[in-house]
């Protein structure tokens, strides 16, 4: 199963993600569900990384299956509003893979308070 963990601040904006696991739904190689995250996810990294600069964001440790991002609290407002455009529709786009494949993704969403945005 894909285990997806998205953080939202007191705005509702994705301020923190990871995704871990393979769903199972085919064979590696052949299994469209993690194609599908994988791609939504890669494709959200590089824009962050290489349209807004924020290099270093994401995290990869391919031995665990594991991909996460925190968006920096200390950006210019401009770059980090561009930044919860790019997270927040990853947000929605696998919230609706996992009603789709509820079977194979598993979704924990959670909202944290300004105070407590850093722990996400």
């Amino acid at each position: 199963m894909i285990h997806i963990q998205i953080s939202q601040n007191e705005s509702g904006n994705v301020v923190f993600f990871q995704v871990s696991g393979h769903s199972g739904y085919a064979e590696r190689g052949q299994d469209i569900v993690c194609a599908a995250v994988s791609s939504a996810v890669m494709m959200t990294g590089i824009g962050l990384e290489q349209q807004l600069g924020l290099e270093g964001i994401i995290l990869v440790e391919e031995q665990e299956n594991v991909i996460c991002c925190r968006v920096p609290e200390h950006l210019p407002e401009t770059v980090r509003q561009q930044a919860f455009v790019l997270t927040n529709t990853l947000k929605i786009y696998l919230e609706e893979l996992a009603s789709q494949y509820e079977s194979y993704i598993h979704m924990e969403e959670r909202k944290n308070s300004k105070r407590s945005e850093t722990n996400a």
